[in-house]
C-alpha cells in the first residue's frame, strides 16, 4: 500500500538535532499506531517521478533533502517536520505529540478565489 505522507531522507544527515527530533515524533507516531514511510535516497532514483518532490530535486539536487511529501505535494523541505505538521496531515489524536491538531491542512484544488462577498464558493468572481 502507497503511503499518502512520505520522508525522503538523506543518506548522511546534516542536521543532527532536527533528525533526533523527528526519530523522537516517529516513535510516539508508531506507538498511537500512525506509520511514517521513511525513504533513504542515495540519489533521485529513490523519489516518486509524479510527484513535487522530485522535480525539486532535480533542480537543486539532493541538498533538498529531507522532503516531507503529502499526496505527491511537498509540505516542507530542508529540514524534517515539524510535530504541527505531523499532526495536521496525519490527522494524529491529541496528546500523541507535542501539540494537537490544528486542522485539516489545505490543499491547492479546495482552495476557492477571492471574494468580497465573506464566503468561501458563494458567489462567483468576475473575470
Amino acid at each position: 500500500m502507497d503511503q499518502d505522507f512520505i520522508v525522503y531522507e538523506p543518506a548522511v544527515c546534516k542536521n543532527k538535532a532536527d533528525l533526533e527530533r523527528f526519530e523522537a515524533s516517529v516513535r510516539k507516531l508508531g506507538s498511537a499506531g500512525i506509520k511514517i514511510e521513511r525513504v533513504v535516497c542515495r540519489d533521485i532514483s529513490a523519489i516518486s517521478q509524479e510527484s513535487e518532490s522530485y522535480d525539486l530535486v532535480m533542480q537543486e539536487g539532493l541538498d533538498a533533502l529531507p522532503i516531507a511529501d503529502y499526496l505527491g505535494t511537498i509540505v516542507c523541505n530542508g529540514e524534517y517536520p515539524d510535530d504541527q505538521t505531523l499532526a495536521d496531515y496525519l490527522d494524529v489524536p491529541d496528546g500523541v505529540l507535542s501539540v494537537n491538531k490544528k486542522g485539516a491542512p489545505a490543499q491547492s484544488n479546495d482552495l476557492m478565489p477571492a471574494c468580497s462577498c465573506g464566503t468561501k464558493g458563494a458567489c462567483i468572481p468576475k473575470k
